[in-house]
């Protein structure tokens, strides 16, 4: 599923992962309830099962992250990053901050979520540095754009409608120059088509169109 970028909150969508900037490795959720940065990706296969998380928004500033494992991304008193918690409460929420396209996540205890070079994971930096910025990719389409599934949708649709248009033309008259196409949508014709009953289903319905030369009407 192809990835974008999420530049502000509107954006968030699907689920997501967390890039670092630094090493531009994804954010790794262990069994262990721990959390560390993963190994560099490899692009063709994408990311982990554990470096795809799921934002669930609270307020238009906040939001919880839940791990792979259902798990919620809490902040310990120590400045610690786990992933145990199977409810939402105030250590489990974030405030994100949205700038040139990346994102720094602040913990309840005013601390930023950190990388190292290491690969360690810490929300213990009170200031935001280079390991404290992320890229946020979201699944799906943003907002106001169209899934591949739609588009395909809309493209059979369109097809489907064609094949229909020429196939009345072979058989309808012109008294006054306009051509009639049955107004019913086209989900029959489509699930004809995939029965191998396409042309059954477009006699059917040129029988309910007085305008053609050769209809039962």
């Amino acid at each position: 599923e192809p990835l974008f970028r999420s530049n502000g909150m509107e954006d968030i969508r699907g689920r997501v992962i967390l890039e670092s900037v630094l090493n531009k490795r994804y954010l790794y959720a262990m069994d262990t309830g721990g959390f560390r940065m993963g190994d560099q990706p490899n692009e063709i296969e994408g990311p982990e099962p554990p470096e795809i998380f799921t934002i669930v928004k609270a307020t238009e500033a906040q939001f919880s992250i839940k791990s792979a494992y259902d798990k919620y991304l809490t902040v310990t008193s120590a400045g610690e990053l786990i992933g145990r918690a199977e409810a939402i409460g105030t250590r489990e929420m974030w405030e994100p901050i949205f700038q040139d396209g990346m994102i720094a996540l602040q913990g309840v205890n005013k601390r930023y979520l950190t990388a190292d070079e290491n690969g360690d994971v810490s929300v213990a930096s009170p200031t935001v540095v280079s390991g404290s910025k992320f890229r946020l990719l979201c699944s799906g389409p943003r907002q106001g754009e169209k899934s591949e599934k739609q588009v395909e949708d809309e493209e059979a649709e369109d097809d489907i409608r064609d094949f229909e248009v020429n196939y009345v033309k072979k058989f309808q008259s012109y008294q006054d120059r306009r051509l009639r196409v049955a107004d019913e949508d086209n989900k029959t014709l489509k699930q004809a088509k995939t029965t191998g009953r396409l042309h059954e289903a477009l006699l059917d319905r040129r029988s309910k169109m007085k305008a053609d030369r050769y209809c039962k009407i």
